[in-house]
C-alpha cells in the first residue's frame, strides 16, 4: 500500500504531500530543492484524498479551517459507518 507524508518546506513552510518513497521534491511555493528525508514531517496517511485534504486545511487561514474540519469530520463519520 502506498503511503504519503504531508511535509512542510524548510524554507518557506508551505503545506505539501509526497509519496513516501520519493527522495526530492521541488516546493512550487518558493522553488527549493528540498530532500524528503530531511523534511518536518506533519503526518503520515495510506490515503490520497486524506493528504490532499490535510493539506488543504493547512494552506487555509485558521479563521476558515473550522468549515473545512467540519467536512472532514462528517466524511470520517460516513466512511465509519458505511
Amino acid at each position: 500500500m502506498k503511503k504519503y507524508l504531508i511535509i512542510r518546506c524548510a524554507r518557506c513552510g508551505l503545506p505539501q504531500y509526497v509519496p513516501s518513497n520519493q527522495t526530492t521534491r521541488k516546493c512550487p511555493g518558493c522553488n527549493y530543492q528540498m530532500q524528503v528525508h530531511k523534511a518536518l514531517v506533519v503526518k503520515e496517511t495510506d490515503d490520497l484524498a486524506a493528504a490532499q485534504t490535510l493539506v488543504k486545511y493547512l494552506k487555509l487561514p485558521e479563521s476558515q479551517r473550522d468549515a473545512l474540519w467540519d467536512e472532514i469530520a462528517a466524511r470520517k463519520r460516513e466512511k465509519d459507518f458505511s
